[in-house]
C-alpha cells in the first residue's frame, strides 16, 4: 500500500461551508492575504459555523492563521471530538498547522472544523492522506491535461478552449451548455479532477463508475472572485481496474459556466501482478518495497552490505596505494634530473684549473647550445685594449691594465748651489764636523706606466 497527500485550498468545492452566508472568502481589505497558500482564506466569526469535508483516507490535517483577535475552534472526525483550541496569538501569521488527525483506518471518513467562541478564525487549506493499492507496491501519478485525446468532449462544439498563464499549462476547455459532458476512462486506484470556480460558474455532477455525485461551482456566495487549479473532485480506493468517469453541468440561470483543466489518475502494481488492464493500458511497473520482518531478507541484506564495505575498502586502498606509487616515481624521477643538470653544470661551465681569465672555447664562444640553454645574448669579447691572436685556449691579455711599475730612484744630488735646491727652498747649511746630522731626504719616485710596449721601454711617464 502507497501512501500520498492531496491539498485541498480553502476554495474547494470538497469543503461545504454551514450555513449559507456564513462564512466570507478573502475579505479584500485584508493585509495578510497574500501571505495565505494561493492568496486566499475563508474566514467566520459566527458561533458553530462549520467547515465539513468528506474524504476516503488515514488523515487530515487543517492549516489557518493565528491572530491576536481569533477565538476558538474545534476539530471532530467522524463524530469524535480530536482537538479543541485557540488560534489566538501575540502576532499574526499564517499556514500554521491548527489540528490534525492521523492513523485512522483506511476508508470513508467525515471531518468538520467548527468555530467553538470569542474572535474570528479561519481556514486556509487542507491535506488528505489517502492511500491506493495493497501489499508491497509504489505509486505511480499520471498527468493528463485538458487537451489530451484521452479526454472526449460531447458534443465538441459545446466545448471551447481558453488560455491563461494560471491555468495548468496555460490551457483550459470550458462550457456553457447545459447538456455538454466532459468524459474519460482510465485504469488506476485514485482520481482528482481539476478545474475552476467562480461567482458565474454553475454546480457540477460527476459519474464515476454509474455513482453521481453533485458539487458546488462557485456560485451562490461560495467565492467573490475567480479561483483556478482548484479541487473540484477527489475520490480514492477504487480498486486497480479500468474507470470511467464523467463531469457535466447543473445548470442554473446566473452561472451557466464549467471548466475543466486537467485530471491525475493514481495507480500501484504488486510484484506479482504485472498483466495489462483489461482495457489494454499497461500501468507503469515500479520495483516493490522489500518484505519485513524475514530472516532471510535480513541475511541477505547484512552479506550484501558486508560486500559493499569490502568491495568499497579495496577500491579505496587500492586508489590510495596507486597515489602513494606515482607520488614516489615522481619524486624519484625529478631527483635523477636535478643530478643530472648538476653534473652536466659543473662539467661545461665551471672553472677546473688556475688558468684565468677563461678555459674554454664553448665559454667564450658561446655556442648555440649553451646559448639556448644559459640566455647569453652575445658572445663573450675580451676586455684587453690590443686584440689577441692567441690560438691557444688560454688568453694572453694582462689581468689589468696600465699597471704600474715602479723604478729604484736615481741617487740624490747634493748641491749648496740656489740652482739645484731651487728658488723656494732655503740653502743647506755646510756641514760642520761634530754637528749630529740630519737624515737624508727620501727620494722623489719616477713612475713608468707601461701600456703595451717592449717591457722596460715606457712610452710615457709621470
Amino acid at each position: 500500500m502507497a501512501s500520498f497527500n492531496i491539498t485541498l485550498e480553502d476554495h474547494s468545492p470538497l469543503i461545504t461551508y454551514a450555513p449559507a452566508g456564513a462564512w466570507t472568502d478573502t475579505p479584500a481589505n485584508d493585509s495578510l492575504a497574500s501571505d495565505y497558500s494561493d492568496a486566499s482564506f475563508h474566514t467566520t466569526s459566527a458561533q458553530d459555523a462549520s467547515a465539513t469535508i468528506q474524504f476516503n483516507g488515514t488523515g487530515i490535517s487543517i492549516f489557518g492563521g493565528k491572530r491576536s483577535n481569533y477565538g476558538t475552534f474545534k476539530l471532530t472526525v467522524d463524530g469524535k471530538t480530536i482537538t479543541e483550541a485557540s488560534a489566538a496569538s501575540s502576532s499574526s501569521s499564517t499556514k500554521q498547522l491548527l489540528a490534525s488527525a492521523s492513523g485512522l483506518e483506511d476508508g470513508p471518513h467525515t471531518a468538520v472544523f467548527t468555530h467553538a467562541g470569542g474572535g474570528a478564525i479561519d481556514i486556509d487549506s487542507a491535506v488528505l492522506e489517502a492511500r491506493v493499492g495493497s501489499g508491497s507496491i509504489r505509486l505511480t501519478q499520471k498527468e493528463i491535461d485538458d487537451s489530451d485525446p484521452s479526454i472526449t468532449y460531447a458534443p465538441a462544439t459545446s466545448w471551447n478552449a481558453n488560455s491563461r498563464p494560471e491555468f495548468i499549462n496555460n490551457t483550459l476547455r470550458f462550457t456553457s451548455s447545459p447538456d455538454a459532458t466532459a468524459s474519460m476512462s482510465f485504469f488506476g486506484d485514485a482520481v482528482a479532477i481539476y478545474g475552476t470556480v467562480a461567482p458565474d460558474h454553475s454546480d457540477f455532477q460527476i459519474t464515476l463508475d454509474g455513482k453521481q455525485t453533485t458539487l458546488r461551482g462557485g456560485a451562490g456566495g461560495m467565492v467573490r472572485t475567480l479561483r483556478p487549479k482548484s479541487l473540484l473532485y477527489f475520490a480514492s480506493n477504487l480498486g486497480m481496474q479500468d474507470h470511467q468517469i464523467s463531469l457535466q453541468p447543473v445548470s442554473t440561470e446566473n452561472a451557466p459556466f464549467l471548466d475543466l483543466d486537467g485530471i491525475t489518475v493514481y495507480s500501484a502494481v504488486k510484484t506479482n501482478n504485472n498483466q495489462a488492464s483489461p482495457s489494454g493500458a499497461t500501468p507503469t511497473i515500479n520495483q516493490p518495497a522489500p518484505p519485513f520482518n524475514t530472516a532471510g531478507v535480513q541475511g541477505a541484506q547484512a552479506s550484501k552490505a558486508t560486500s559493499r564495505t569490502t568491495i568499497i575498502a579495496a577500491a579505496v586502498g587500492g586508489g590510495l596505494g596507486f597515489l602513494l606509487l606515482l607520488a614516489l616515481g615522481l619524486f624519484l624521477f625529478f631527483r635523477r634530473r636535478r643530478r643530472q643538470r648538476r653534473a652536466y653544470v659543473d662539467d661545461d661551465l665551471s672553472p677546473k684549473s688556475p688558468h684565468l681569465p677563461i678555459q674554454k672555447p664553448r665559454f667564450s664562444e658561446a655556442p648555440s647550445t649553451i646559448a639556448n640553454r644559459w640566455s647569453f645574448q652575445t658572445p663573450f669579447v675580451p676586455q684587453s685594449r690590443v686584440t689577441s691572436v692567441a690560438s691557444s685556449y688560454e688568453s694572453t691579455a694582462p689581468m689589468m691594465k696600465d699597471v704600474p711599475i715602479i723604478k729604484p730612484p736615481s741617487p740624490a744630488r747634493m748641491s749648496n748651489t740656489s740652482n739645484a735646491v731651487g728658488p723656494n727652498r732655503p740653502m743647506r747649511a755646510p756641514y760642520t764636523p761634530g754637528t749630529p746630522s740630519r737624515p737624508a731626504r727620501p727620494p722623489t719616485l719616477n713612475y713608468d706606466y707601461w701600456d703595451g710596449g717592449p717591457e722596460g721601454q715606457p712610452s710615457r711617464a709621470v
